[in-house]
């Protein structure tokens, strides 16, 4: 799936183009957009974000065919240490576990190694597969392409746990994709960063976008735009 979204400021320049693999649906996604669309008024730049799956963002950001990734784990430029991390947080939320099974309950990743469990992670998500693979036996673990997919095989009994970030599957099920869905959250894995990330021919910005967004950061800009957009969610999407 693509779609092209455009935030930010007219100007005479091309819009940076920077990748996600949520929509506008999400409540991480519009979280996102409101740091960004300031961001990018204040650095007097224009910008637009394209939908693609992680793995394919990731590659393409790998290529130089985007310019950058709107956030990420800094497990992600482990695997990728030319890609420039802006080292300011733009989002953060929990990794959990998700599972139909009332009896199971989780505290850490190693916890999922005590139990044979068929574990599944979502395809691109960096930190989730560096944290399984060596904790999983090859037989047990499984990768969905997208959240609807991860869920939906949890339900129908193929797994038993679906690991993801806690923002994406609240948002995925307050959207009524699965109304009648018996699930629970067995336990939070650990609490994750996201962090805007650019290709190298971006280099020139790294520091004064650093700068931008320490000074949104201090502002308390960046924790406000994160209750105005799950607040807006949890009203059903009206301003």
């Amino acid at each position: 799936m693509l779609i092209s979204l455009c935030f930010g400021v007219r100007g005479e320049e091309a819009p940076l183009v920077f990748i996600n693999a949520r929509d506008e649906h999400n409540s991480g996604y519009k979280w996102l957009q409101l740091v960004y669309d300031e961001a990018f008024k204040r650095l007097g730049k224009q910008y637009e974000v394209r939908i693609y799956p992680d793995k394919r963002g990731e590659l393409l950001l790998a290529q130089g065919a985007v310019d950058g990734d709107l956030a990420r784990t800094q497990d992600f430029i482990g695997l990728h240490p030319n890609l420039i991390l802006v080292p300011v947080a733009v989002a953060w939320s929990n990794v959990a576990a998700f599972t139909t099974r009332e009896d199971l309950v989780l505290q850490q990743w190693e916890d999922l190694a005590l139990y044979d469990l068929r574990v599944e992670y979502r395809r691109g998500a960096v930190l989730a597969e560096t944290r399984l693979v060596p904790l999983i036996k090859p037989e047990n673990l499984s990768i969905a392409n997208d959240w609807e997919t991860g869920i939906r095989k949890l339900l129908a009994g193929r797994t038993d746990v679906y690991v993801d970030m806690e923002v994406d599957i609240q948002s995925l099920l307050a959207s009524g994709a699965f109304p009648h869905a018996s699930l629970k959250m067995a336990g939070v894995l650990e609490k994750v960063y996201g962090y805007p990330i650019l290709h190298p021919k971006n280099a020139a910005l790294a520091k004064p976008f650093e700068q931008v967004l320490g000074n949104m950061t201090r502002e308390g800009l960046i924790e406000s735009y994160r209750r105005q957009a799950f607040a807006q969610a949890e009203a059903g999407g009206s301003p």
